[in-house]
């Protein structure tokens, strides 16, 4: 069974053409050690805001930033610095674990897994960060929001599942889908299963 990334998939989901296999081989493909310099900083803030938000402590974001890499540290500071204006909209913002649950599928499967649980002015909400200089784009989101709410709802009637677009300032809240979308999820969860599947077969020829 091969592990799939929430965001590779909905990168998968985004793409048509040529550049849809050439997302799903890179899922094939991908290992550990693939992150480089550049982009690591992505799972870094990530961990170091889940750390923050879900202690509720002061941190010396200047020494963070200070830590990362060179050629990371004003993508950090732009990052926290939209992180945090996002959040001073809200005048209480409260921690709670957020749901997480692997999607099994045929060939593969998704940690589905909002990394930030925030009440923000009495709502609750399950947030997956999204840390990238790339708009993310308004099909992405919803086909996340809809990934979250097919995964939690039934257990989770009061959340509202939610992307936060760093970089591009924009906070995705789900409010539902056409059933359209539904089916081409589907549809694209199938496509992507197919594709690791004739990769499979051909690795081990």
């Amino acid at each position: 069974m091969k592990h799939v990334g929430f965001t590779k998939f909905l990168d998968f989901t985004a793409q048509t053409g040529s550049a849809k296999a050439a997302s799903a081989l890179a899922a094939f493909y991908q290992s550990g050690n693939m992150q480089n310099s550049r982009t690591h900083y992505y799972e870094n803030l990530r961990e170091a805001l889940i750390t923050a938000e879900r202690s509720g402590k002061y941190t010396d974001w200047e020494e963070f930033i200070r830590d990362q890499k060179e050629e990371a540290q004003e993508a950090t500071r732009d990052a926290l610095i939209k992180f945090y204006k996002w959040k001073s909209n809200y005048v209480s913002a409260a921690w709670f674990e957020p749901p997480k649950q692997i999607w099994a599928l045929q060939e593969f499967d998704v940690n589905i897994n909002p990394e930030i649980g925030l009440i923000l002015d009495g709502e609750v909400h399950a947030i997956k960060l999204y840390i990238n200089n790339k708009k993310l784009s308004d099909l992405k989101a919803q086909a996340a929001g809809l990934i979250m709410e097919n995964m939690f709802h039934e257990q989770y009637p009061s959340i509202k599942f939610a992307i936060l677009d760093v970089k591009a300032e924009k906070f995705h809240v789900f409010n539902g889908a056409s059933e359209r979308l539904d089916y081409l999820l589907i549809g694209e969860a199938a496509h992507l299963s197919a594709i690791l599947s004739a990769a499979k077969q051909r690795a081990v020829a």
